[in-house]
């Protein structure tokens, strides 16, 4: 049983890992935008994928906005200038913002990650049971060898 997760678990890694490499690919060959070319997975859930920083995964609330991706300011009446609410965190490749302007009751939120720390994520199990059988050969002959 516990061999059989093993390797249900290292095929699942590699297959996450390999379609990550495809996605960025993709990326790469179309430099699509996010905010035209996303998928839709329910009124307030849409993914789309930018060649920014390497390549990313998207996740934003609302289709007709897209995805926030940088400063907003809006203008106001006689010129003044109106930020809106801003929260956010973001550090290793991995951002998360929510902007709410101060007249309006909708919040815009989008998070987006990396690529290359999903695929460097899943990638690490299958790469580490690779060294180990390129190893254990090694390790059998040098246990094998006869002693003088």
């Amino acid at each position: 049983m516990k061999r059989r997760f093993y390797k249900m678990v290292l095929y699942v890694s590699q297959v996450l890992t390999l379609g990550c490499l495809l996605v960025l690919f993709i990326i790469w060959v179309t430099n699509p935008d996010p905010g035209v070319n996303f998928v839709r997975f329910g009124p307030n859930c849409n993914v789309g994928v930018a060649r920014d920083r390497g390549g990313e995964i998207i996740i934003f609330n609302d289709a007709e906005a897209g995805p926030y991706t940088g400063s907003i300011l809006v203008v106001g009446d006689r010129g003044a200038v109106v930020e809106p609410s801003a929260k956010g965190w973001g550090g290793y490749g991995i951002y998360y913002n929510s902007v709410m302007s101060k007249s309006a009751t909708k919040r815009y939120r989008t998070f987006t990650i990396n690529i290359w720390l999903l695929i460097a994520f899943f990638g690490a199990f299958p790469v580490w049971v690779l060294i180990r059988k390129l190893t254990a050969g090694r390790r059998r002959n040098e246990n094998s060898a006869p002693q003088t």
